[in-house]
């Protein structure tokens, strides 16, 4: 990871928490965000990527306490960092990766559709491009 080893928990426990999040979790509190229950988990990424710079990230450190203010349980919480620290973490990253290099390409000076830092699909469509 660009970033060092907490760089590359973070986005093991974002992986994690996209795969493990309950979407049972009371919805009724995540009306106004007009989020179907698949999509709810992303209001976790609103939480722990609330920061202007890269060097004021608290990811990871703030997983769990953004997962509580979501709601999910104690124990999905702890599924989510065994998640993430374990081997399927590890294992989910390393497929992510392999997605990023299969698409983009290494170090490619051509544009490709979604290959900047960092792009969000929802659906197969971009819904967030950050950098350019």
């Amino acid at each position: 990871c660009m970033h060092g080893d907490s760089e590359c928990l973070g986005n093991a426990a974002q992986l994690c928490t996209q795969k493990h999040f309950p979407v049972n979790v009371n919805l009724d509190s995540f009306s106004n965000h007009r989020l179907n229950a698949r999509h709810v988990w992303t209001l976790f990424l609103q939480c722990v990527g609330h920061f202007k710079h890269t060097s004021d990230s608290q990811i990871p450190d703030n997983t769990a306490s953004c997962l509580q203010k979501l709601g999910v349980p104690d124990d999905t919480i702890d599924r989510i960092r065994e998640c993430a620290l374990g081997p399927e973490g590890r294992t989910m990253l390393q497929q992510s990766v392999q997605r990023t290099l299969d698409v983009c390409g290494h170090h490619s000076t051509e544009m490709h559709h979604g290959c900047k830092s960092c792009s969000m699909f929802v659906d197969g469509k971009a819904v967030c491009v950050v950098d350019g």
